[in-house]
Protein backbone atom coordinates (compact mmCIF):
# COMPACT_ATOMS: atom_id res chain seq x y z
CA UNK A 1 0.00 0.00 0.00
CA UNK A 2 1.07 3.57 -0.63
CA UNK A 3 1.28 6.02 2.30
CA UNK A 4 -1.98 7.55 1.08
CA UNK A 5 -3.63 4.11 1.10
CA UNK A 6 -2.47 3.52 4.68
CA UNK A 7 -3.70 6.93 5.81
CA UNK A 8 -7.07 6.37 4.17
CA UNK A 9 -7.43 2.91 5.71
CA UNK A 10 -6.45 4.10 9.18
CA UNK A 11 -8.95 6.92 8.86
CA UNK A 12 -11.75 4.50 7.99
CA UNK A 13 -10.81 2.23 10.92
CA UNK A 14 -11.13 5.23 13.25
CA UNK A 15 -14.27 6.55 11.55
CA UNK A 16 -16.16 3.94 9.50
CA UNK A 17 -18.40 6.68 8.15
CA UNK A 18 -15.45 7.68 5.94
CA UNK A 19 -15.62 4.39 4.02
CA UNK A 20 -15.22 4.95 0.28
CA UNK A 21 -14.69 2.91 -2.86
CA UNK A 22 -10.93 3.52 -2.85
CA UNK A 23 -10.63 1.98 0.62
CA UNK A 24 -12.60 -1.11 -0.42
CA UNK A 25 -10.38 -1.50 -3.48
CA UNK A 26 -7.24 -1.17 -1.37
CA UNK A 27 -8.52 -3.85 1.01
CA UNK A 28 -9.31 -6.11 -1.94
CA UNK A 29 -5.72 -5.78 -3.11
CA UNK A 30 -4.47 -6.55 0.39
CA UNK A 31 -6.54 -9.74 0.52
CA UNK A 32 -5.35 -10.83 -2.92
CA UNK A 33 -1.75 -10.27 -1.85
CA UNK A 34 -2.24 -12.21 1.38
CA UNK A 35 -3.67 -15.15 -0.55
CA UNK A 36 -0.55 -15.27 -2.72
CA UNK A 37 1.60 -14.97 0.39
CA UNK A 38 -0.07 -18.08 1.78
CA UNK A 39 0.80 -19.92 -1.43
CA UNK A 40 4.43 -18.96 -0.92
CA UNK A 41 4.87 -19.18 2.86
CA UNK A 42 2.11 -21.49 4.09
CA UNK A 43 -0.85 -20.90 6.42
CA UNK A 44 1.07 -20.70 9.69
CA UNK A 45 2.89 -17.58 8.53
CA UNK A 46 -0.24 -15.48 8.02
CA UNK A 47 -2.94 -17.04 10.21
CA UNK A 48 -2.48 -14.68 13.17
CA UNK A 49 -2.25 -11.40 11.21
CA UNK A 50 -5.14 -12.34 8.92
CA UNK A 51 -7.30 -13.15 11.93
CA UNK A 52 -6.47 -9.81 13.58
CA UNK A 53 -7.19 -7.96 10.34
CA UNK A 54 -10.53 -9.75 10.05
CA UNK A 55 -11.49 -8.71 13.58
CA UNK A 56 -10.74 -5.08 12.69
CA UNK A 57 -12.72 -5.22 9.45
CA UNK A 58 -15.70 -6.82 11.20
CA UNK A 59 -15.78 -3.88 13.60
CA UNK A 60 -15.61 -1.41 10.72
CA UNK A 61 -18.44 -3.23 8.94
CA UNK A 62 -20.68 -3.05 12.02
CA UNK A 63 -20.51 0.75 11.94
CA UNK A 64 -20.32 1.25 8.17
CA UNK A 65 -23.15 2.69 6.10
CA UNK A 66 -23.71 4.22 2.72
CA UNK A 67 -23.14 2.87 -0.81
CA UNK A 68 -19.86 1.11 0.03
CA UNK A 69 -21.24 -0.87 2.94
CA UNK A 70 -22.32 -3.86 0.79
CA UNK A 71 -19.06 -4.02 -1.19
CA UNK A 72 -17.21 -4.06 2.13
CA UNK A 73 -19.53 -6.80 3.41
CA UNK A 74 -18.80 -8.90 0.35
CA UNK A 75 -15.08 -8.43 0.92
CA UNK A 76 -15.37 -9.29 4.62
CA UNK A 77 -17.28 -12.45 3.66
CA UNK A 78 -14.43 -13.48 1.35
CA UNK A 79 -11.87 -12.56 4.03
CA UNK A 80 -13.77 -14.67 6.56
CA UNK A 81 -13.85 -17.65 4.21
CA UNK A 82 -10.11 -17.35 3.62
CA UNK A 83 -9.34 -17.20 7.33
CA UNK A 84 -11.56 -20.27 7.67
CA UNK A 85 -9.39 -22.00 5.08
CA UNK A 86 -6.26 -21.06 7.04
CA UNK A 87 -7.76 -22.64 10.15
CA UNK A 88 -8.60 -25.73 8.10
CA UNK A 89 -5.04 -25.97 6.81
CA UNK A 90 -3.66 -26.01 10.37
CA UNK A 91 -6.51 -28.30 11.50
CA UNK A 92 -8.26 -25.95 13.86
CA UNK A 93 -11.49 -27.51 12.69
CA UNK A 94 -14.09 -26.00 15.02
CA UNK A 95 -12.87 -22.47 14.39
CA UNK A 96 -12.85 -23.14 10.66
CA UNK A 97 -16.46 -24.33 10.63
CA UNK A 98 -17.62 -21.28 12.58
CA UNK A 99 -15.85 -18.99 10.12
CA UNK A 100 -17.34 -20.74 7.09
CA UNK A 101 -20.82 -20.36 8.59
CA UNK A 102 -20.20 -16.65 9.14
CA UNK A 103 -18.91 -16.26 5.59
CA UNK A 104 -21.97 -17.97 4.12
CA UNK A 105 -24.35 -15.81 6.14
CA UNK A 106 -22.61 -12.57 5.20
CA UNK A 107 -22.33 -13.55 1.53
CA UNK A 108 -26.03 -14.40 1.49
CA UNK A 109 -26.81 -11.01 3.02
CA UNK A 110 -25.27 -9.23 0.04
CA UNK A 111 -26.23 -11.83 -2.57
CA UNK A 112 -22.73 -13.05 -3.42
CA UNK A 113 -23.16 -16.62 -4.62
CA UNK A 114 -19.48 -17.07 -5.42
CA UNK A 115 -18.27 -16.47 -1.87
CA UNK A 116 -21.19 -18.35 -0.30
CA UNK A 117 -20.57 -21.41 -2.46
CA UNK A 118 -16.84 -21.33 -1.74
CA UNK A 119 -17.44 -21.31 2.01
CA UNK A 120 -19.90 -24.22 1.71
CA UNK A 121 -17.40 -26.10 -0.43
CA UNK A 122 -14.66 -25.58 2.15
CA UNK A 123 -16.95 -27.22 4.71
CA UNK A 124 -17.02 -30.22 2.40
CA UNK A 125 -13.26 -30.29 2.07
CA UNK A 126 -12.86 -30.21 5.85
CA UNK A 127 -15.34 -33.08 6.14
CA UNK A 128 -13.19 -35.15 3.76
CA UNK A 129 -10.16 -34.44 5.91
CA UNK A 130 -12.13 -35.62 8.93
CA UNK A 131 -13.12 -38.86 7.22
CA UNK A 132 -16.79 -37.87 6.97
CA UNK A 133 -17.67 -38.40 3.29
CA UNK A 134 -21.45 -38.13 3.77
CA UNK A 135 -21.02 -34.69 5.29
CA UNK A 136 -18.69 -33.80 2.41
CA UNK A 137 -21.39 -34.80 -0.10
CA UNK A 138 -23.99 -32.66 1.68
CA UNK A 139 -21.74 -29.61 1.82
CA UNK A 140 -20.70 -30.01 -1.81
CA UNK A 141 -24.35 -30.31 -2.81
CA UNK A 142 -25.07 -27.05 -0.97
CA UNK A 143 -22.27 -25.35 -2.89
CA UNK A 144 -23.57 -26.73 -6.20
CA UNK A 145 -27.08 -25.50 -5.40
CA UNK A 146 -26.02 -21.97 -4.43
CA UNK A 147 -27.45 -19.37 -6.84
CA UNK A 148 -24.70 -17.34 -8.44
CA UNK A 149 -21.92 -19.90 -7.93
CA UNK A 150 -19.30 -19.78 -10.68
CA UNK A 151 -18.94 -22.70 -13.14
CA UNK A 152 -15.41 -23.25 -11.87
CA UNK A 153 -16.85 -23.77 -8.40
CA UNK A 154 -19.28 -26.31 -9.84
CA UNK A 155 -16.38 -28.19 -11.39
CA UNK A 156 -14.54 -28.47 -8.10
CA UNK A 157 -17.60 -29.54 -6.12
CA UNK A 158 -18.44 -32.25 -8.61
CA UNK A 159 -14.90 -33.55 -8.10
CA UNK A 160 -15.18 -33.24 -4.34
CA UNK A 161 -18.41 -35.21 -4.49
CA UNK A 162 -16.71 -37.88 -6.59
CA UNK A 163 -13.93 -38.16 -4.02
CA UNK A 164 -16.47 -38.51 -1.22
CA UNK A 165 -18.37 -41.28 -2.99
CA UNK A 166 -15.05 -43.02 -3.62
CA UNK A 167 -14.37 -42.84 0.11
CA UNK A 168 -17.75 -44.47 0.69
CA UNK A 169 -16.82 -47.28 -1.70
CA UNK A 170 -19.54 -46.29 -4.19
CA UNK A 171 -17.53 -46.44 -7.41
CA UNK A 172 -20.56 -46.06 -9.67
CA UNK A 173 -21.58 -42.73 -8.18
CA UNK A 174 -17.97 -41.59 -7.99
CA UNK A 175 -17.49 -42.30 -11.69
CA UNK A 176 -20.72 -40.48 -12.55
CA UNK A 177 -19.64 -37.28 -10.80
CA UNK A 178 -16.10 -37.63 -12.11
CA UNK A 179 -17.37 -37.81 -15.69
CA UNK A 180 -19.51 -34.68 -15.23
CA UNK A 181 -16.59 -32.79 -13.71
CA UNK A 182 -14.14 -33.91 -16.39
CA UNK A 183 -16.45 -32.56 -19.10
CA UNK A 184 -16.79 -29.22 -17.30
CA UNK A 185 -13.11 -28.84 -16.36
CA UNK A 186 -12.08 -27.75 -19.85
CA UNK A 187 -15.08 -25.47 -20.49
CA UNK A 188 -15.68 -23.72 -17.15
CA UNK A 189 -13.63 -20.69 -18.19
CA UNK A 190 -11.52 -18.31 -16.14
CA UNK A 191 -12.23 -18.30 -12.42
CA UNK A 192 -13.21 -15.11 -10.59
CA UNK A 193 -10.42 -13.57 -8.47
CA UNK A 194 -11.80 -14.99 -5.22
CA UNK A 195 -11.13 -18.55 -6.48
CA UNK A 196 -8.13 -17.85 -8.70
CA UNK A 197 -6.71 -21.34 -8.15
CA UNK A 198 -9.65 -23.05 -9.91
CA UNK A 199 -7.76 -23.60 -13.15
CA UNK A 200 -7.65 -26.61 -15.45
CA UNK A 201 -4.37 -27.91 -13.93
CA UNK A 202 -5.90 -27.71 -10.46
CA UNK A 203 -8.92 -29.65 -11.64
CA UNK A 204 -6.59 -32.22 -13.19
CA UNK A 205 -5.06 -32.72 -9.73
CA UNK A 206 -8.46 -33.39 -8.22
CA UNK A 207 -9.48 -35.65 -11.09
CA UNK A 208 -6.40 -37.63 -10.11
CA UNK A 209 -7.54 -37.84 -6.48
CA UNK A 210 -10.93 -39.16 -7.56
CA UNK A 211 -9.36 -41.67 -9.94
CA UNK A 212 -7.07 -42.86 -7.16
CA UNK A 213 -10.06 -43.29 -4.88
CA UNK A 214 -11.81 -45.64 -7.31
CA UNK A 215 -8.69 -47.67 -8.04
CA UNK A 216 -7.73 -46.21 -11.43
CA UNK A 217 -4.12 -45.91 -10.31
CA UNK A 218 -2.46 -45.51 -13.71
CA UNK A 219 -4.92 -42.83 -14.84
CA UNK A 220 -4.57 -41.14 -11.45
CA UNK A 221 -0.79 -41.01 -11.77
CA UNK A 222 -1.07 -39.47 -15.24
CA UNK A 223 -3.60 -36.87 -14.09
CA UNK A 224 -1.66 -35.93 -10.99
CA UNK A 225 1.65 -35.74 -12.84
CA UNK A 226 0.14 -33.48 -15.52
CA UNK A 227 -1.56 -31.26 -12.95
CA UNK A 228 1.61 -30.85 -10.89
CA UNK A 229 3.58 -30.03 -14.02
CA UNK A 230 1.10 -27.44 -15.30
CA UNK A 231 0.04 -25.72 -12.06
CA UNK A 232 1.11 -22.03 -12.12
CA UNK A 233 4.68 -21.43 -10.99
CA UNK A 234 3.67 -19.31 -7.99
CA UNK A 235 1.64 -22.24 -6.64
CA UNK A 236 4.17 -25.01 -7.31
CA UNK A 237 5.64 -24.93 -3.80
CA UNK A 238 2.42 -24.15 -1.90
CA UNK A 239 1.92 -26.24 1.20
CA UNK A 240 -1.48 -27.39 -0.05
CA UNK A 241 0.28 -29.08 -2.98
CA UNK A 242 1.69 -31.70 -0.59
CA UNK A 243 -1.60 -33.61 -0.76
CA UNK A 244 -1.19 -34.09 -4.50
CA UNK A 245 2.48 -35.06 -4.33
CA UNK A 246 1.60 -37.72 -1.76
CA UNK A 247 -1.25 -38.97 -3.93
CA UNK A 248 1.06 -39.18 -6.95
CA UNK A 249 3.55 -41.25 -4.97
CA UNK A 250 0.74 -43.60 -3.92
CA UNK A 251 -0.70 -43.89 -7.44
CA UNK A 252 2.73 -44.48 -8.99
CA UNK A 253 3.48 -47.21 -6.47
CA UNK A 254 0.34 -49.16 -7.36
CA UNK A 255 0.12 -48.38 -11.08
Amino acid sequence: MTPDDKDRLNGVIRRPSRLDAATVETLSQVLASQRRTEDALGPDAILAPMTLQLDTLAKVLRDASGPQRDPLARLVAEWTSFVGWLHTAVRKDSQALALFADAEDLADEVGDGTVAATAASFRGYLALLQGRPRSAIRASAAALATPGADPTQHTYDLLQTAQAYADLGDKKQAQRFLARASDLATTAGEPPPSVYWYTEPFFRLNIGLAQLGIGQDRDAADSLRTGIQDIPADQQDAEWMNEYHQALAQASEHA
